[in-house]
């Protein structure tokens, strides 16, 4: 296929790329979406200024169609607000062929995929020529993905707590799509870091149940009903845990407790299923992400705003980083892939901006090697 690969630079004003980054993140989705989007970069130029590169495969028709869509004015407009010259452009001509996507031809189901983690997962999906269908109880969310990825994605409102609710996203996606290859088991609630003393017995009993049906009911209730169909795919279940599944004082109680249970789950199912089907899990770290948290454990207002949030985990983390959605999408490519994981299995893939390596005396020791030993 005859296609042109497009390098966008825009020079960001002082202080602005990682403002510019967030916003194109969303808004060059609804301008120029994936598989044609590659992605959104942070660079230097010659100089050491900052510049935010978008790469994307189109054809000019591609272009052309964007720039006269609904979202072109709102692209622009977020780019020039934080750029300090106008955008070049370097654009490549060449042929383009579909081997190049991890997942071309691959179905996928993503449970929780209307916002967040689960979001990112199917976006980079589709991009990598996966057809999707997100499954979540949020209608709001899922009219929204679907408005923007109108090709390639099937979406379905169900309580993935429920068996009905699991067997709808999968029956949905047979019929759409013929077969299943990989489920994505990604729904999940919070608990608000609600510890047991401050927890009434009400609380935790309710608290318990909720946090549980989503994280860990519906986990399993998910692998089963998928389970007739990855066999005859010799697909892969993929489980969204938590660094809570491996380290304590990342949620409350519950929370903790639920991903250490759904850890549990991905090694037995690894075992119970091999090598019919390969079960892997993901635990990303903090992230730039707003999971749900059930009202039973009060609201707790932070007055912390969002910027002095990223400087808090920004000190923790080794790599200095608050993670995106998307900073964890490719592990999910990674063990969907039949080519790169055919060896993974009860395999979780830590993406936690190396908090696992963070020092006693220090965070992280090589902020020496950076320009004024910032990160």
């Amino acid at each position: 296929m005859s296609v042109e690969l497009e390098i966008v630079r825009i020079p960001a004003k002082p202080g602005s790329a990682e403002v510019l980054v967030d916003v194109l993140q969303s808004a060059r989705t609804g301008y120029l979406a994936p598989p044609h989007c590659l992605g959104v970069e942070l660079a230097r130029d010659a100089n050491g200024a900052e510049v935010v590169a978008i790469v994307s495969w189109a054809s000019p028709a591609d272009h052309e169609a964007a720039q006269k869509g609904p979202h072109a004015e709102a692209f622009f407009k977020a780019v020039m607000a934080h750029a300090s010259a106008p955008p070049s452009i370097a654009a490549y001509r060449g042929e383009r062929s579909s081997a190049g996507c991890a997942l071309d031809g691959e179905v996928a189901i993503v449970t929780g995929g209307a916002n967040g983690i689960g979001r990112a997962v199917v976006e980079r999906y589709l991009r990598e020529g996966a057809k999707v269908c997100a499954a979540d109880i949020s209608s709001r969310g899922l009219q929204t993905l679907k408005e923007e990825y109108p090709t390639g994605l099937i979406t379905v409102e169900a309580d993935l707590t429920t068996a009905s609710g699991n067997m709808q996203a999968v029956d949905e996606a047979i019929a759409h799509f013929g077969k299943l290859d990989v489920f994505v088991a990604n729904a999940g609630l919070f608990d608000g870091f609600s510890e047991l003393a401050d927890l009434s017995l009400e609380a935790l009993d309710k608290g318990f149940e909720t946090v549980f049906n989503v994280n860990v009911r519906g986990l399993i209730l998910g692998a089963r009903a998928a389970l007739p169909h990855l066999v005859k795919t010799r697909g892969s279940l993929i489980v969204t845990l938590s660094n809570s599944s491996l380290y304590p004082d990342g949620g409350g109680v519950i929370y903790v407790a639920s991903k250490h249970a759904a850890l549990g789950v991905v090694r037995q199912l690894a075992h119970e299923l091999a090598p019919a089907v390969r079960v892997n899990g993901v635990a990303p770290g903090a992230t730039r992400t707003q999971i749900q948290t059930p009202a039973v454990f009060g609201l707790k207002p932070s007055d912390l705003d969002a910027s002095a949030v990223d400087r808090i985990i920004e000190q923790l983390t080794p790599l200095a980083l608050h993670a995106r959605p998307e900073d964890h999408a490719g592990a999910y490519v990674l063990l969907a892939s039949r080519l790169d994981a055919r060896a993974m299995t009860g395999t979780v893939i830590e993406s936690e901006a190396g908090l696992g390596v963070r020092g006693l005396r220090r965070t992280r020791g090589g902020d020496r090697f950076l320009p004024q030993g910032k990160p």
